[in-house]
């Protein structure tokens, strides 16, 4: 997305369309990470289901 000229907003709406649970602070600090250091292409290695019995 950063490759293709999305601004901060833009990548805070793509979190909240994941439904990453995280309030707006923690989704603009995400976002601003984001933007300066890109993350390599990669897996997410834990479900939300899972998430919620540990």
């Amino acid at each position: 997305m950063v490759k293709d000229g999305a601004i901060k907003e833009d990548i805070i709406a793509y979190l909240n369309d994941k439904n990453i649970p995280a309030d707006d602070i923690t989704l603009s600090q995400i976002a601003d990470s984001i933007i300066t250091k890109i993350p390599e292409q990669g897996y997410l290695t834990i479900s939300n289901a899972i998430q919620w019995r540990l």
